[in-house]
């Protein structure tokens, strides 16, 4: 006996058959959707297909001859560069997205409107606003100082005052005739 198995036991296993074949990581399945067994009689065959994105590298229809199988099935992505961001490689050097990315390796995050004002889509559904500008799409102008008096913040410290006021922010009042109270 050696290890777990006698040389009995070892010997009819490689003549009567084989394990599975080794496809882990190999980006192959089953032609027709059925599961690995764990072991198959000999002259078995077996046919394999690639992942979607992917192209064959070896044989994909492989036998088991005298304990072996004859190849071990594999394919190759189709993509020379890596997609990004949970993509998938589906054609030559084509990634399809999930949603919130673009671009050829869904590198780009998108935005569904557009970031406002010099903003730009930083991740997905997310502007990152120019200094002055905030927002879910960087569409509202920030004052440092609040328009006081009802005055409105119309472009970055910029406030636009109510008849009657003026200064930066608002606060300075003026009167009729150019009187001041």
């Amino acid at each position: 006996m050696v290890g777990r198995f006698s040389f009995a036991s070892d010997f009819s296993a490689l003549t009567d058959g084989c394990y599975a074949p080794e496809v882990e990581g190999r980006n192959v399945k089953l032609l027709h959707g059925d599961e690995i067994l764990p072991h198959y009689e000999l002259d078995s065959e077996l046919h394999f297909c690639c992942m979607p994105g992917y192209r064959a590298v070896s044989q994909l229809t492989i036998q088991c001859v005298d304990g072996r199988w004859t190849d071990q099935p594999e394919c190759a992505s189709l993509c020379r560069h890596r997609c990004l961001h949970s993509g998938s490689c589906v054609a030559h050097d084509k990634c399809s997205c999930v949603n919130g990315w673009s671009g050829n390796r869904c590198r780009h995050p998108t935005c569904i409107l557009p970031c406002m004002n010099g903003g730009y889509c930083s991740a997905p559904y997310t502007c990152t606003c120019s200094p002055g500008w905030t927002g879910e799409r960087c569409q509202t102008p920030f004052c440092t100082k609040s328009c006081q008096n009802g005055g409105q913040c119309v472009s970055p410290e910029q406030c636009k005052c109510p008849y009657g006021y003026f200064g930066e922010d608002c606060s300075e009042e003026r009167s009729y005739f150019g009187l001041y109270w």
